[in-house]
């Protein structure tokens, strides 16, 4: 899974290519990855934000990646506060949401250690 594909603004995540910041985490091989897609404001998916941060105790070799529909930047950030290891993305437009096929939420990817899709638990459609 390539970096780009947790970008909401693509056009922006290009632009930022000769930045000098380190890769984000994701696109590191070599860690299993699960990224779950959460609405904002959606009680089910803040059940899987709790089960997320309850089981982030438990294993650090799995990373952690929330992508929250609806939010944006600084609502994302407040969120990152408060969940400790996680990494939490804004998709204010579901773009994001949108590249995966989700079409309910909450819904998890889980990805390999080359970043290959391995399971998707909730709707998607490929």
């Amino acid at each position: 899974m390539p970096p780009y594909a947790f970008e909401s603004d693509i056009a922006g995540y290009l632009s930022r290519l000769e930045d000098s910041c380190p890769p984000s985490p994701f696109a590191r091989l070599g860690i299993e990855t699960a990224v779950s897609f959460i609405k904002k404001g959606s009680k089910a998916s803040e059940a899987t934000i709790r089960a997320l941060t309850t089981e982030g105790q438990d294993s650090t070799e799995t990373l952690k990646i929330v992508v929250v529909d609806g939010a944006n930047a600084d609502e994302a950030a407040r969120m990152r506060e408060t969940l400790g290891d996680v990494t939490v993305i804004a998709d204010p437009e579901g773009a994001i949401a949108r590249r995966f096929g989700v079409r309910s939420w909450p819904a998890t990817a889980s990805l390999d250690e080359g970043g290959a899709i391995m399971g998707f638990e909730g709707q998607h459609h490929e």
